[in-house]
């Protein structure tokens, strides 16, 4: 959410760019933020750091909410070896075409890290890299900014093949999920991981930003020495791995919007050990004495300043989401060991049967500490991180749905959508359809539903077809195993097609309403729609590629005399 709108309440605005961070007057990071309307004029909005990993490049916003079904690109899916060539480059260095030029002018002094594999050259904006790698929520994103920062979320020891994390009490204990403990573990003993942890603060923060007098520092410091310094990463890969990102192709060139899956990462490690929170055990102890006088002496809570954040003003209510942000899939997962820390309380009963002698005792509570293991089972999840966010201000919810896509990519169609897509090529055979526009996205990432049967993020499609003066969107969610979810045919009510934004608004709204009824369409929205009819087209495992595009073609209702040339 956006507090501070810089354009009418009505205008649809896109997320264009995400500027390198610095400290304001008030020594506090903000990020900012280059929003462009459909008119074209640009803005700049400034955001608190801590804010900063729940925006996306291509994002649209509506007075300053997010449109959740509404982003710009397409997904894509590539391989990379860690170990390639890749190389950071200012944005005002790399070839025309690939960012618009409007914005060449407000961020030329920015970098991109480009990785060329000779098929496709990839351009990263190094922002996306620091979020997608390191600050999948505002907790970490923080730490980020300080020095030595990731000791300031845990405490970490390693031996061998065996890591220990002692986790900072200060950490909120809705965030320390198994998928968050692999992150921290990834971050210390990944060495290029921690590489470009280490090198993110000195990097941007500027030789002169000191908190002695800058007088005493005039013959030393000049003025070129206390400007902000841009943002600089690289992919912290080794060897071969699978990563999946949305963005703009442009010929060989792909400009990268958002780094949504990361595969065949290693994670040297056999075992993680971690403790958070401990659990208290009360046990009642009565004995055969007269009731005295109790003084409970109690220490006082102690809440530790960790400097993650230095201005108390900037601070509201923390809000915990479980909204996926990233998937991490590694080859090998390590034994997952909680260690839950007991203390063990004892309260002492008197007896009513005894005599009343006045007397004063001071009863002080013994803790003792046990390590125990939650469980004997190794995990199953091959994600790295939920990307559960943690802000301060604003919406967390983050839909990863993108559409706008120039053409559909084979590598990313995944199985449980190809025997979909053969159906649509039969659909060719019928001169009376054309087919206009083919999109592969994610479905929104905040339920179990989201994510497939081995684990990854579960997709859909989306097929415009035309007929005549009339259009038809086809939808179809990908279904590894015996899901049994109809087939959409949308149909807009009152015009012959639908405005783009709108349309983004009706499947978005069904996507939504898919995932939080438990992968079943919402029967409400189906059948009272209020722009659109909306057909359900039932189909069985028996039916080929052709009975299905058959079945397709009759409830499309498509009048005879309508007719493509092929």
């Amino acid at each position: 959410m956006l507090r501070k709108w810089p354009f009418n309440p009505e205008d649809k605005v896109q997320l264009m760019w995400i500027k390198s961070p610095f400290r304001n007057d008030n020594k506090e990071w903000m990020v900012p933020l280059i929003l462009r309307n459909i008119e074209g004029e640009i803005r700049i909005v400034k955001i608190p750091w801590g804010l900063f990993p729940g925006f996306r490049l291509g994002q649209y916003y509506a007075n300053g909410e997010e449109i959740e079904a509404y982003r710009s690109g397409s997904i894509r899916k590539f391989e990379l070896d860690g170990l390639g060539i890749g190389f950071l480059y200012k944005v005002s260095e790399i070839p025309e075409g690939i960012i618009d030029k409007e914005l060449l002018f407000t961020i030329k002094d920015e970098y991109v890290y480009v990785y060329d594999n000779c098929e496709i050259t990839l351009y990263f904006p190094c922002t996306e890299l620091v979020r997608a790698f390191l600050t999948p929520n505002s907790t970490l994103a923080h730490a980020l900014l300080e020095i030595n920062g990731l000791n300031l979320i845990a405490d970490c020891r390693m031996y061998q093949s065996k890591l220990y994390l002692a986790v900072n009490q200060t950490v909120p204990k809705g965030l320390v999920t198994t998928d968050f403990i692999l992150h921290l573990a990834w971050l210390f003993s990944n060495p290029a991981a921690n590489e470009l942890w280490n090198s993110v603060l000195p990097g941007i923060r500027p030789r002169g930003d000191f908190v002695l007098p800058l007088n005493l520092f005039k013959d030393v410091i000049n003025d070129e020495e206390m400007k902000p310094k841009k943002l600089k990463a690289w992919l912290p890969l080794t060897g071969l791995n699978d990563i999946e990102v949305r963005g703009i192709a442009n010929g060989k060139h792909f400009l990268v919007h958002e780094i949504v899956t990361v595969g065949n990462l290693n994670l040297p490690l056999k075992e993680i050990s971690y403790s958070k929170s401990p659990r208290i055990k009360r046990r009642t102890l009565e004995i055969n004495e007269p009731a005295a006088k109790v003084k409970r002496i109690r220490k006082k809570k102690v809440l530790k300043d960790i400097g993650i954040d230095e201005n108390p003003n900037s601070v509201s209510k923390t809000i915990i989401s479980q909204t996926n942000n990233n998937v991490f899939m590694f080859e090998n997962l390590p034994h997952i060991i909680r260690q839950e820390p007991i203390i063990k309380k004892e309260r002492i009963k008197h007896s009513k049967k005894a005599s009343y002698e006045k007397d004063s005792k001071t009863i002080e509570d013994n803790a003792e500490l046990k390590l125990g293991q939650l469980s004997d089972e190794p995990l199953v999840h091959e994600r790295l991180f939920s990307g559960a966010e943690v802000l301060y201000t604003g919406n967390s919810h983050v839909h990863p749905i993108e559409f706008q896509a120039p053409s559909i990519s084979n590598a990313s169609v995944g199985y449980g959508l190809k025997l979909f897509f053969r159906a649509i090529n039969n659909l060719n055979n019928f001169r009376e359809i054309k087919i206009v526009d083919q999109k592969v996205d994610v479905i929104p990432t905040d339920k179990p539903f989201s994510y497939n049967e081995d684990g990854g993020l579960r997709k859909y499609a989306l097929v415009t077809v035309k007929f005549g003066k009339e259009t038809r969107y086809i939808v179809e969610v990908e279904r590894l195993k015996k899901i049994y979810l109809s087939t959409l045919i949308i149909e807009p009510r009152y015009k012959p097609e639908f405005a783009d934004q709108e349309l983004f608004e009706v499947l978005g709204g069904l996507l939504v309403g898919l995932t939080e009824n438990y992968g079943k369409w919402d029967k409400n929205q189906l059948q009272n729609h209020p722009k659109a009819r909306i057909h359900k087209v039932k189909h069985i495992e028996q039916w080929s590629a052709l009975d299905w595009a058959i079945t397709l073609y009759n409830r499309l209702e498509v009048p005879e005399e309508t007719l493509y040339p092929r």
